[in-house]
């Protein structure tokens, strides 16, 4: 399943920009799951990121509180009109919840959360 939202810095609001230090806007990323595949105690992520400003940003972190996470190939740059794919796994002490955020860190540029759905590994939904 594909959601597409427009990542937010330092506001809780999707349309909004990223905000740089000096207040000036740099630009905004747009964020598509491309999956968040739920497996037991873990979550497989991809997520599609989509720079629609006018200059580079660039993610450094990507995690959520109460998780294990490993990321995989960041630091990642993202040019202007630039398009890039992060994948990560989370794994939670217990069961996935059904929804959460996963808080995507551009350093400067702002940090912003990600509501994240995972869908049910097919063996699992097979079982219930």
């Amino acid at each position: 399943m594909r959601r597409r939202v427009a990542l937010m810095a330092l506001a809780g609001f999707w349309a909004l920009p990223l905000w740089a230090h000096d207040g000036h806007a740099v630009g905004t990323v747009e964020v598509e799951v491309m999956r968040a595949q739920a497996a037991g105690s873990q979550v497989d992520l991809i997520l599609l990121l989509s720079n629609q400003g006018g200059t580079p940003v660039t993610l450094l972190a990507l995690s959520t509180p109460g998780t294990a996470t490993q990321v995989f190939g960041l630091p990642v740059s993202i040019p202007p009109s630039g398009v890039e794919v992060v994948t990560a796994e989370l794994r939670f002490d217990g069961a996935v919840p059904g929804i959460f955020a996963v808080l995507l860190n551009f350093g400067a540029d702002g940090v912003g959360p990600v509501t994240i759905t995972p869908d049910k590994a097919r063996q699992e939904i097979d079982n219930e």
